[in-house]
């Protein structure tokens, strides 16, 4: 049993340490830029492309939420698509939170993962997580605000 989970965690591990760690920051810029530009079209659909397949978590205590979920709730144009996007007329919660102010990023090469803040320390900040993909490519893994 010990074996059989150590033996997937290096699998899993080992594809994305193949990745050149030079190429992490430009990619996470480019991934930043393009979940900014598909929140602030209403793009659902190019926004659903950049979530991870693992889930994405919501909020400081949220839990994850499965991508199958996401992609039924932007389907349908409910749930966390509401929270993002315009439904029914109303603006989501978090939308407003994407469109403009101070952006701030950390990124941890050894775990591959990034944080960014935009409007950092104020009561509009919004917190983005992104993880490196075995196939050298960010997904969106959490959105959270105050």
């Amino acid at each position: 049993m010990i074996a059989a989970v150590l033996l997937i965690t290096v699998a899993a591990l080992a594809p994305a340490s193949a990745c050149p760690a030079a190429q992490m920051a430009p990619s996470l810029n480019q991934a930043v830029g393009q979940t900014l530009t598909s929140v602030r079209s209403g793009n659902g659909n190019a926004l659903l492309a950049q979530m991870s397949h693992e889930g994405v978590a919501f909020g400081a205590q949220g839990g994850i939420v499965p991508y199958v979920s996401l992609a039924d709730q932007f389907g349908h144009r409910r749930g966390h698509y509401c929270d993002l996007f315009v439904c029914q007329g109303k603006v989501g919660r978090l939308n407003t939170l994407f469109n403009s102010g101070r952006m701030e990023k950390s990124l941890d090469i050894r775990h591959a993962r990034a944080d960014v803040v935009l409007n950092g320390r104020t009561p509009r900040e919004l917190d983005l997580g992104y993880a490196y993909t075995a196939q050298c490519k960010w997904e969106l893994a959490s959105i959270g605000a105050l």
